[in-house]
């Protein structure tokens, strides 16, 4: 089953974007053609046990749940991250990921494409990560260059522009902890905090900020999550304490400009 789900998988990728096979609907028709195109010549697979693996893959992708091989798939990524591997890179690592869980469970059918669509959930995330942090660090920059130059027109455009990439990075590690807490999904705070420290400038004062401020929020949402409660960013800001990152934002600190570089 390993070698046709490669087989499917790689046809899946190549026929439409990698991502479609892991919706949680509406795949139907490229998982029939892909399983066609992908088995041995004289063999067949009836369109009922197609239809049987669609709606298995579905129900997992509308109703997610940690997998069990989340340890595997963490270790493979952090492995991955501290070779300095790109992201791109990474997706395109699956089939070896892949090959290497598969070797070692006993796995229903629909579950090989899961080992896919959580790896790349994983990657998805720490994507994200990296990419809204790079968008709060040179905004922040901005803010800092805004103030260094007296330029009053343009410092409340920039704060507010800070603030508005503060919220979302405060967002993301409340969702990280609320879904690791609900069983949605593995704990993968320790990757995103390795996903942004890989993309932000290293011995930087700003970095630095950043950084400080992700663990201030990790240990707030931890004392302040409560089952069932869902808690807002502004409930996270009310209760933060000595952030460096908001002593910046809110002018009472400022970093030197010769330690703050632009992220390459």
């Amino acid at each position: 089953m390993t070698e046709l789900m490669v087989k499917v998988i790689k046809c899946a990728r190549q026929a439409s974007m990698p991502g479609t096979i892991c919706l949680y609907a509406g795949f139907y028709d490229l998982l029939s053609d892909c399983v066609r195109f992908s088995v041995e010549p004289g063999q067949h697979i009836d369109e009922s046990e197609v239809k049987k693996l669609y709606d298995k893959h579905a129900h997992v992708r509308r109703y997610p749940r940690k997998a069990y091989y989340h340890a595997k798939i963490f270790r493979a990524i952090s492995g991955l991250m501290a070779n300095h591997t790109s992201f791109d890179e990474m997706r395109i690592k699956w089939e070896e990921v892949f090959r290497s869980i598969a070797s070692h469970y006993h796995l229903p059918d629909h579950e090989y494409l899961q080992i896919y669509c959580y790896f790349n959930d994983l990657i998805q995330r720490c994507y994200r990560a990296a990419y809204d942090t790079r968008g709060l660090y040179e905004d922040v920059k901005s803010l800092v260059q805004e103030r260094k130059a007296a330029n009053s027109s343009m410092i409340e455009a920039a704060v507010n522009l800070a603030e508005a990439d503060r919220d979302p990075f405060i967002f993301m590690w409340i969702k990280a902890y609320k879904d690791a807490r609900e069983g949605l999904i593995g704990d993968i705070i320790p990757l995103l905090i390795l996903s942004i420290e890989s993309e932000l400038p290293e011995n930087d004062e700003l970095s630095l900020a950043i950084n400080k401020s992700a663990l201030i929020v990790i240990e707030q949402i931890k004392l302040l999550y409560r089952n069932g409660f869902d808690l807002t960013y502004e409930d996270v800001k009310k209760h933060m304490k000595f952030d460096p990152l908001e002593e910046i934002i809110k002018g009472r600190s400022s970093p030197s400009l010769a330690k703050v570089r632009a992220c390459t």
